[in-house]
C-alpha cells in the first residue's frame, strides 16, 4: 500500500520516473557502509563539525526499523512527491517515517552504497524513508512558525 501510494503521485509530464529500493537483506551491509564513512570523519557538506559531536552508533542511520525504502528520480520534485504520498499512507496505518538525510548524503559520497542499492544512472537518491511502529506518541505536533503568504 505505501508503495502504491508513491506510484500514484503525480510526476512532471506524467514521467513516472521514481524508483523504490527496499534495502531488505541489505539494509544492514548499507548501513555499515554509512557507519564506517561517517566515523572516518569524512566531510559531509557543512555537517563535520555537527558530526564531531555525536556519537554515530552502529544504527545511527536506520535505527533497528524493520523496513527502509530509498526512493530515486530523475527529479527531486517528482521523488519529494513520491515520498510525500508514501509517507501520509504508511502515517495512516500506525507507522512512523523517518526520512534519513544522513542516508541521502552517504548516496553521494559512496560509490560503493550506491552500487550496493544497484542505482541506475542518471538516478539520484532523493529520500530514504526509514518505517516502523513508533516507540512514542505525541499529544500534539511539534510548534510550527507561522504561515508566511504573499497576497498580490
Amino acid at each position: 500500500m505505501i508503495l502504491e501510494a508513491g506510484r500514484y503521485a503525480p510526476t512532471g509530464a506524467n514521467s513516472q520516473n521514481v524508483k523504490y529500493t527496499i534495502l531488505g537483506s541489505k539494509q544492514k551491509e548499507a548501513e555499515e557502509i554509512c557507519v564506517n564513512l561517517f566515523r572516518k570523519g569524512k566531510k559531509v557538506g557543512n555537517l563535520s563539525s555537527y558530526l564531531r559531536r555525536i556519537e554515530v552508533t552502529d544504527d545511527f542511520f536506520f535505527k533497528g526499523a524493520p523496513l527502509v525504502i530509498v526512493v530515486s528520480s530523475k527529479s527531486s520534485i517528482n521523488a519529494g512527491l513520491a515520498s510525500a504520498y508514501m509517507e501520509i499512507m504508511a502515517n495512516s496505518l500506525g507507522l512512523g517515517v523517518l526520512y534519513s538525510g544522513f542516508f541521502v548524503m552517504c548516496t553521494k559520497l559512496s560509490r560503493k552504497l550506491r552500487n550496493l542499492i544497484e542505482l541506475e544512472k542518471g538516478y539520484d537518491v532523493v529520500s530514504c524513508m526509514v518505517i516502523g511502529y513508533p516507540n512514542v506518541k505525541y499529544h500534539r505536533v511539534v510548534p510550527r512558525k507561522d504561515l508566511q503568504v504573499n497576497r498580490l
